[in-house]
């Protein structure tokens, strides 16, 4: 029969036939009975008993009378009880086998540290659950964290220590008393004062001081610390994140030495997990809460910033339609400046025209000009090219429109000073100028005016 899941269990099995062979042995039972498993293989089963009394006890076990004990010889020549706690089926036959436990003190004991390593289980899938844990909430994250490594390994004491600046001193940040419930904090302890256990956290997985006053990495503590609290045992797990120590989870039983089992210290380790995995998640809400203030800010200023364009627009746009204004207002002084409409005789209005002449600027000097003619009720007017500039056939074309619309309002107007460019652009445009009447100058113009009245 196969045996190798059989070897993971603790308990001493044997499986047997009916006829007493004995078909499988686990190591417990071998260890138990100081034989080896091959010795044990086919021998009988009764064989192993100390009272022969088979066929009474067979009868009983088939009547279903179980379990039944009987005794066996045991390593040490001591008699070992065992029962007959059920059968088994046997892989590859027909037939169920007889399944015997041996019943032996380590079995209570087993029972009780399985009962306490389910209970430790299930205090740190709590804490795994806490939602202080990831919700990087330290206070109550610890205050949970030393209340489950009290429970879990029975101390008075335990407490989370955390090293400060520059790692020369660890404080107390939370502390709960078993016996009352109370959490406390606070405590300082210096590395100049406990050379040796600030040493040994670097360097340890756990610190097991079954003896606290003697432990080398704890008895500096005797005469000032565990003497005056009544701790006789320490169970020390370091704190470590990313690869450094940051602090401590520290276990004190208040009473006598005490030794700390594997399993124990197994525990103690995974609970300072907790504290790393807390200490991760403050971190991480602190980076966040940083992010959310920056954002916050960055918002805030975005906002101002906003705020200060749109009022630096505001008065941007003010001042270019003042701008606008002004610019309106130089230009026409400037036009007024360098096209005066002058009354230089009576009924006859002069505009000298000084600078370059644009079809925009022509429309303009036209206004003006009807505007001053309706005024006066003058009938001519004198136009003096001597000052302009024609500089292409488009500003011809708005002078020679000045011209007719002037006299579609009842005036007549005379043109001087014209320049041998303006002539020729003319004369290139074919424009009639049979309705035009021209001078040399303003002089003549003026002269021409007078003689026809």
């Amino acid at each position: 029969m196969e045996t190798a899941a059989w070897d993971l269990v603790p308990v001493p099995l044997i499986a047997w036939r009916e006829d007493g062979l004995i078909l499988a042995v686990n190591c417990a039972a071998a260890a138990a009975l100081g034989q080896s498993r091959e010795a044990l293989l086919g021998r009988s089963y009764w064989a192993l008993t100390l009272s022969g009394q088979k066929q009474r006890e067979l009868a009983l076990i088939r009547s279903g009378e179980l379990p039944h004990g009987k005794e066996f010889v045991g390593a040490n020549g001591e008699p070992i009880t065992v029962q007959v706690v059920g059968r088994t089926p046997l892989p590859g036959e027909g037939e169920l086998a007889y399944l015997s436990a041996f019943v032996v003190e380590e079995l209570g004991a087993a029972r009780e540290v399985g009962a306490v390593l389910r209970h430790q289980n299930h205090l740190l899938l709590e804490l795994a659950r806490h939602d202080a844990i990831d919700a990087g909430d330290l206070g109550r994250g610890l205050a949970a964290i030393t209340a489950a490594a009290a429970g879990g390994l029975g101390c008075e004491r335990a407490s989370v220590w955390l090293y400060t600046e520059g790692g020369r001193c660890i404080r107390c940040v939370d502390l709960f008393l078993r016996s009352s419930g109370a959490h406390e904090f606070g405590l300082e302890l210096f590395a100049r004062d406990f050379p040796r256990y600030f040493a040994a956290l670097a360097e340890d997985r756990t610190i097991a001081a079954a003896d606290a006053h003697t432990h080398p990495a704890t008895a500096e503590f005797s005469a000032v610390y565990l003497t005056p609290l009544g701790i006789g045992a320490m169970l020390e797990a370091p704190i470590r994140r990313m690869g450094q120590v940051v602090g401590v989870l520290c276990n004190e039983h208040v009473g006598p030495s005490r030794a700390f089992s594997e399993e124990e210290q197994r525990f103690a380790a995974s609970v300072a997990d907790m504290v790393t995995r807390t200490l991760d998640a403050v971190q991480r809400r602190a980076a966040e809460d940083a992010l959310a203030r920056a954002n916050a800010e960055l918002s805030s200023h975005a906002a101002r910033l906003a705020e200060d364009v749109a009022e630096r627009t505001r008065e941007l746009e003010a001042r270019d339609v003042e701008n606008r204004g002004l610019i309106a207002r130089l230009r026409d002084s400037v036009e007024e400046l360098s096209s005066p409409v002058l009354e230089v005789w009576r009924d006859v209005l002069a505009m000298p025209l000084i600078g370059p002449i644009d079809p925009e600027r022509a429309d303009l000097l036209t206004v003006r000009l009807l505007t001053e003619l309706s005024r006066t009720g003058a009938r001519h007017a004198i136009l003096d090219l001597t000052g302009a500039e024609m500089r292409d056939a488009a500003a011809i074309a708005a002078l020679l429109r000045l011209v007719r619309t002037v006299a579609l309002i009842g005036a007549r107007c005379v043109i001087t000073g014209v320049q041998p460019a303006t002539a020729r652009a003319l004369v290139e445009l074919g424009a009639d100028l049979s309705t035009i009447s021209t001078q040399r100058n303003m002089q003549q113009a003026l002269q021409q005016i007078v003689a026809r009245r």
